[in-house]
C-alpha cells in the first residue's frame, strides 16, 4: 500500500476488486479503516479494461492515477506531482509522469532517500516526439492525469484480440491533445516483474500484432 505512505495525504483511493471469489475488506488488506479509501467488490467479473474504466467513472477528484497491486510509488511521488501542477497552473497541465525502474524486487534499485522534485515541461508535439523515440520513458497508467482528459479520450481502451497490449502506451499520446505534460526523470515508480505478471506471461504473437494495428489507428 505505497499510496498510504505518500508524504502528500490528500487523496481518494478506490480499490475495485474484480476477483469475485475473494471479497476484499480492510481486514483482509491488513490496514485500519480509512475514510480516504473506498472498497468495491464487484458482483460480476468486469475484466481488466472495464474495471479500470469503472474506477475512472466513480472517482470524484480532478486528478487520477491507475495502480496495480504489485507495483510501488515512491513516497514523494504525489508531492512531486502537486508541486509540478501547482507551479504550472496556468499552463494547461494534463499529466505528471516520471521515469520508472523494474525488477522482481525493489531492494537495492528503488530510491529509499528523498529524491528531486524537478521536472521538464512538454508541449504536445515535443512530448510525442521524445516519447515515441524513447528519449523519455514512462508507464502510461502510472501518471497523475487529468480525469477530464481521460474521460474525453474514452479511458483505457482494449486494443487487439486479447489482453490489450499497448493500451497504457496509448493513453499519454491521446491526453496530450488536451494540454501539456510534466515529466520527472526521477524513478518515482517501481514496476514489478515476476513469473506470474502479465508482462512476463503474455507471449501470444497474434495479440501483440492485432493490438499494434489498433494502436496505430487510434494514434
Amino acid at each position: 500500500m505505497s499510496v498510504l505512505h505518500q508524504s502528500y495525504g490528500n487523496f481518494e483511493l478506490i480499490i475495485s476488486n474484480d476477483y469475485i471469489a475473494e471479497p476484499v475488506t480492510f481486514k483482509t488488506l491488513g490496514i485500519e479503516s480509512d475514510s480516504r479509501i473506498k472498497i468495491v467488490n464487484q458482483v460480476v467479473n468486469l475484466g481488466e479494461i472495464k474495471n479500470m474504466n469503472y474506477m475512472l467513472d466513480i472517482a470524484t477528484s480532478h486528478w487520477f492515477i491507475w495502480l496495480a497491486d504489485d507495483d510501488l510509488l515512491h513516497p514523494e511521488f504525489f508531492m512531486a506531482a502537486k508541486k509540478c501542477i501547482t507551479e504550472n497552473s496556468k499552463n494547461e497541465i494534463v499529466a505528471f509522469y516520471s521515469d520508472y525502474c523494474q525488477a522482481e524486487s525493489p531492494m537495492g534499485i528503488f530510491p529509499s532517500e528523498c529524491v528531486s522534485q524537478d521536472y521538464s515541461f512538454y508541449e504536445q508535439a515535443c512530448f510525442i516526439e521524445d516519447y515515441s523515440s524513447r528519449k523519455i520513458e514512462l508507464n502510461g497508467c502510472y501518471g497523475v492525469m487529468s480525469r477530464d482528459a481521460l474521460i474525453k479520450v474514452g479511458g483505457m481502451r482494449r486494443l487487439g484480440n486479447s489482453f490489450s497490449p499497448y493500451s497504457d502506451t496509448l493513453i499519454p499520446i491521446l491526453i496530450s491533445e488536451f494540454g501539456n505534460i510534466c515529466m520527472s526523470e526521477e524513478k518515482f515508480i517501481f514496476f514489478r516483474t515476476h513469473k506470474g505478471s502479465l508482462s512476463s506471461t503474455s507471449t501470444e504473437f497474434s495479440a501483440y500484432s492485432s493490438a499494434e494495428v489498433d494502436f496505430l489507428e487510434h494514434v
